[in-house]
């Protein structure tokens, strides 16, 4: 296995391991909504609302994400999306009322969408073409991995302590992945290329 290879291996992994996470996030709603239902504190309509609320806050972060992403090195932006939907996930289920419940899901959204472009625009950057479509395939693959993952959690645990999970593993993950970009960059197997055409080799 040559340099280029196993150079490939280590963004894929890391890339498919955080894309399974936010993956995962990105369903859970779905699989807690009836149990969230039973309370009787939420109505089917309101989580509408809510997934109405997440899905523009992602579809609004994906249009400003994407200008920031060519400003930005990936390290900040994944693990700071990481992070920040972590919290989100953790404080919902201790949101005072249903208004709190939309804006945190909602926000967590804008934070998952910070995720994909840097990503592809790391493997596109730092990856031989030849190895490329075998990198996009792994976290491809973890993008339909993400609902079982989240099925699991919701039938081992109520819905609250899934919402804690998915941010305990999400924040996990944005440490482990702003850890590993770091030890990437330094490698010099990770740089970034922007507008200017001036490549970084080490986020700073």
């Amino acid at each position: 296995m040559n340099s280029e290879a196993k150079k490939a291996i280590q963004i894929g992994l890391l890339c498919t391991i955080a894309y399974l996470a936010v993956y995962m996030a990105r369903n859970m709603l779905g699989v807690v909504s009836p149990g969230m239902i039973e309370t009787g504190r939420y109505t089917e309509a309101y989580i509408g609302t809510i997934a109405t609320g997440y899905l523009s806050a992602y579809a609004c972060g994906q249009l400003i994400n994407g200008a920031i992403g060519d400003k930005i090195i990936s390290r900040y932006m994944i693990s700071g999306g990481l992070l920040g939907a972590g919290l989100c996930n953790i404080a919902l289920p201790f949101a005072p009322d249903l208004l709190t419940t939309t804006v945190l899901y909602s926000v967590s959204g804008f934070f998952l969408s910070m995720i994909y472009g840097p990503m592809t625009k790391t493997v596109s950057e730092n990856v031989k073409q030849e190895h490329a479509a075998r990198v996009a395939l792994g976290y491809t693959i973890a993008s339909f991995l993400g609902s079982p993952a989240a099925g699991v959690v919701a039938m081992l645990t109520n819905w609250q302590n899934a919402f804690l999970v998915c941010g305990g593993i999400l924040t996990g993950m944005g440490v482990i992945s702003f850890l590993s970009f770091l030890r990437l960059e330094k490698a010099g197997l990770i740089v970034y290329r922007f507008r200017n055409d001036q490549r970084v080799p080490m986020g700073v």
